[in-house]
């Protein structure tokens, strides 16, 4: 296992590492190839990052991820912006991160637990598919819980679909968090792992999960799609989300 600094490489040069745990630091703005290598720090430049073979990778400033051909899993260290292809799973932070998909085909795995995604530090998702792309919440199983009746002020609607409707007056983003909160605290009681989605009138979408205690806290879930105007709502799979359409 070891920890090297690296510098002056090339597109087709490339870092395997050994069977320990071994960190990469890059020195200057660097395209590379790695193999075996668990974490990769970038440097202040555009870094990109091809895995050559399956890998669960660290990262931290580094600015695009390609893939392996199998499964492959990077995980942020510090929050920040990665875009990412031919990559099945990413781990953000506890902080505000963006997560690009440059393959829109693609089928990616976000994975989040409870408070890393908030109200006041809101991860970003660009490039969401509907029908491919899933959010995995752990070991908490995620549900819809429907509020039929018409939203009032500070309370939302929330279809079969979890696809929420609001007041006029619940106008902004923050007035609809809020709504969709109280609106699933006070049906049957907050439970963990209730979810919905709304639109904010610029053409994205927010997803909201449940912390299970009443009102809105750093550990409600909180995740922006960013370009995608949900118009059908969400579909659950063996307790995590399959599709948002």
């Amino acid at each position: 296992a070891d920890s090297i600094s690296v510098k002056n490489v090339e597109t087709t040069d490339t870092v395997v590492g050994s069977a320990g745990e071994d960190t990469v630091s890059l020195l200057v703005a660097s395209a590379i190839s790695i193999s075996k290598v668990e974490t990769l720090v970038g440097s202040t430049g555009n870094d990109t990052i091809t895995l050559l073979v399956a890998a669960n990778t660290q990262v931290s400033g580094v600015e695009t991820v390609i893939g392996a051909s199998v499964a492959d899993t990077v995980s942020l260290l510090v929050a920040g912006n990665v875009s990412v292809t031919g990559v099945e799973t990413v781990f953000g932070t506890s902080g505000a991160d963006t997560i690009t998909m440059l393959d829109g085909s693609g089928a990616y795995t976000f994975a989040f637990a409870s408070g890393d995604s908030s109200s006041t530090a809101t991860d970003q998702i660009v490039g969401w598919t509907g029908g491919n792309d899933k959010i995995d919440f752990g070991s908490t199983s995620l549900a819809i819980e429907a509020v039929s009746p018409a939203a009032v002020s500070g309370t939302a609607s929330i279809d079969s679909h979890g696809l929420a409707t609001f007041f006029t007056s619940d106008s902004t983003v923050n007035l609809r968090i809020t709504a969709v909160e109280h609106a699933l605290s006070t049906t049957n009681g907050a439970t963990a792992g209730e979810c919905a989605v709304f639109v904010d009138g610029a053409g994205n979408t927010y997803l909201f999960i449940s912390d299970g205690a009443d009102g809105v806290s750093a550990n409600d879930l909180v995740i922006k799609l960013v370009g995608m105007n949900a118009t059908t709502g969400i579909v659950i799979a063996s307790g995590d989300i399959s599709s948002i359409t």
